[in-house]
């Protein structure tokens, strides 16, 4: 009896060693985090969602209409155009929601994709100029706008997001023209401008 409950207690181990393999293994039958940035369509089409993200036609045309170069019959345009808009004006926060998901998706992008090792790393390089460019150029029109913003340098977490304070505008205004230059940790140096 102590040999069969011996025999089981062994089973029993060798079974759960066993069974303890890596869990974090990707899907074989679509992308995932794992693996989305090594293959390089991927890339290519990331970065032409970023610009996709970058202007609409809101963005564009709809400023248009608060000077005298343009007209909309839109009651929002008219609100802000007259001066009797209020903060719970819905094109704020369109506008706002705009410019933030083209920065998080810029974050997500500069945070990921090293992990492609098949392109040339000139082209890394100038991918990520060119979303450090889009991310500058969204809080330039953010800081613009509104003054005072929150300054996401980093894919937020969802907890970071609720309580990212605002930045002073000097202060995203010096972080902006950081990102133009390529002075910034990570980014595109003026001697690799010359290489790309």
């Amino acid at each position: 009896m102590k040999s069969t409950f011996k025999n089981l207690i062994i089973a029993f181990a060798l079974l759960t060693i066993a069974g303890c393999k890596k869990l974090d293994i990707a899907p074989t039958d679509r992308f995932s985090d794992l693996t989305f940035w090594t293959v390089d369509v991927n890339v290519n089409n990331a970065l032409n969602n970023n610009y996709s993200l970058l202007y609409n036609s809101s963005l564009f045309f709809e400023p248009e209409a608060l000077s005298d170069n343009a007209y909309s019959p839109s009651g929002d345009l008219n609100l802000i155009a007259s001066g009797n808009a209020t903060s719970l004006t819905a094109k704020f926060a369109g506008d706002w929601a705009s410019y933030y998901r083209t920065i998080k998706s810029v974050n997500i992008f500069l945070e990921n994709v090293d992990q492609n090792k098949t392109l040339p790393q000139a082209t890394i390089a100038r991918m990520k100029a060119e979303n450090q460019f889009m991310r500058a150029f969204a809080l330039f029109n953010l800081s613009k706008w509104y003054g005072d913003v929150p300054l996401p340098d980093h894919d937020l977490s969802p907890e970071e997001a609720q309580v990212i304070p605002r930045t002073s505008k000097a202060a995203v205004s010096d972080y902006i023209i950081s990102q133009l230059e390529g002075k910034t940790s990570g980014t595109l140096h003026q001697e690799q401008w010359a290489e790309g």
